[in-house]
């Protein structure tokens, strides 16, 4: 009885098991997988290889390879099981739009060129119905090296993975905001300049790692995620940080989970208190936030005291980073400051404003205190303002009068001899 249940899986086994005949291909077939693998450069044609069972193969492996040019025509006979295709670090010069379209179970294209940039644009994807809960429908591409600039969105809507790191989008990111199914993005390497805007706001994790870009501005600010969680800036040039940077990020679902915002390796010195108050105060729930700013030249002066009531204000809020200067602070993790340290700054008094153990109702009356006495400033300045301009506008208008004076003075003459003397002026 058993030999007969052995014999019937060996015969099932061998069945769904693709065997290449080909001695001359680098290669193999493992299982329902067609593996091939070129250590030196080697062109391979898949149209030519003897294999048996090709219906029944479900993934396609090529690793450093030559194919010049990819087609339809090198999948079709696969086309029926295919769900996943790989050409890796290849040396292909252009894809054809069509490739892929009539690959129908398709759920993972991975194309990446050894040398130089593939020609291609955005490949057409099999058309299919993607329900966001069916994810056997979806997609996830990955495309390095190519000269893509424009996508059809029609055509990408059962793509949920999208990786484009490596191609050059200098000169602008394209739209994907239709791609509502989109749950993660990466963009590394891809000389931006700018954060993208053109997003679909329900993505969870995103990441421009290894770019360009040098501020996030409120013109370029992040985009209205709605259930974020992860972003990744990590070895941009990022200097500046703007207030409302993270304003329009809305979790309203995320419960206890956490967000990860990641500027490691960038240029930022200084940091705003209002940005962390836009991120821990913006329906972000009660789901922690982690900034890592590890490794930017961050200056813990006098100016960034309000790191000290972090804890206290933002408890939701978490920083990790080290400061650069001043010297004695070298080294310090931004959530080990103290008071003293601070305080042992030349010219630096801690406020009460910041002192993690002040009562938010005292921190509320010194800055009403502290508004008051600014505004009271302020009022006063314009005082002085108005009256420096009312005086100055006297004096022209003195000027003026002196100077009309003059030129009535200057027109009088005498007329008539010394016995009979009368004047005569100009203006009568």
């Amino acid at each position: 009885m058993r030999a007969i249940i052995f014999l019937i899986f060996l015969i099932g086994y061998c069945h769904a098991t693709c065997r290449l005949r080909n001695k001359d291909l680098p290669c193999r077939c493992v299982d329902d997988t067609l593996r091939c693998t070129c250590l030196t450069p080697q062109s391979i044609d898949l149209t030519s290889a003897d294999i048996e069972n090709k219906k029944d193969v479900t993934s396609i492996q090529i690793r450093g390879c030559i194919v010049k040019h990819v087609n339809s025509s090198l999948f079709i006979d696969y086309a029926e099981e295919l769900t996943n295709l790989e050409l890796i670090a290849c040396q292909i010069d252009n894809v054809d739009k069509n490739s892929f379209a009539e690959i129908k179970k398709l759920q993972n294209l991975f194309l990446s060129n050894h040398h130089g940039v593939i020609e291609m644009e955005f490949p057409l994807l099999p058309k299919r119905d993607c329900p966001k809960d069916d994810f056997d429908s979806h997609i996830s591409v990955t495309i390095y090296y190519s000269s893509i600039s424009t996508f059809d969105q029609d055509q990408l809507i059962c793509v949920d993975e999208l990786d484009l790191s490596h191609n050059d989008f200098s000169k602008g990111f394209p739209k994907i905001d239709k791609l509502s199914n989109l749950i993660f993005l990466q963009c590394d390497n891809c000389k931006l300049e700018f954060v993208p805007m053109q997003i679909p706001n329900t993505i969870l994790r995103v990441s421009f790692e290894n770019n360009l870009i040098a501020n996030i501005t409120s013109a370029h600010r992040i985009p209205s995620f709605t259930n974020v969680e992860m972003l990744s800036f990590a070895n941009n040039r990022i200097t500046y940080i703007a207030t409302d940077a993270f304003y329009s990020i809305h979790t309203k679902t995320i419960g206890d989970e956490k967000i990860e915002i990641d500027f490691t390796n960038n240029r930022i010195r200084f940091l705003e208190q209002s940005v962390f108050y836009y991120m821990a105060g913006n329906e972000l729930g009660q789901g922690e936030i982690e900034v890592n700013l590890s490794q930017n030249p961050i200056e813990c002066s006098c100016y960034m005291q309000w790191i000290l009531s972090l804890k206290q204000d933002m408890p939701h809020v978490s920083i990790k980073g080290e400061c650069l200067s001043p010297p004695v602070l070298n080294s310090r993790a931004l959530n080990s400051l103290k008071v003293s340290d601070f305080n042992n700054l030349p010219h630096c008094t801690v406020s009460p404003l910041f002192l993690p153990h002040t009562p938010r109702s005292q921190k509320v009356a010194f800055m009403l205190v502290a508004l008051t006495s600014v505004t009271g400033t302020i009022l006063l300045f314009a005082a002085i303002r108005h009256w420096n301009k009312m005086n100055r506008k006297r004096k022209r208008k003195y000027r003026k009068l002196d100077a009309a004076g003059a030129q009535i003075d200057n027109s009088i003459y005498v007329v008539g001899d010394e016995e009979n003397l009368h004047v005569t002026d100009t203006y009568m």
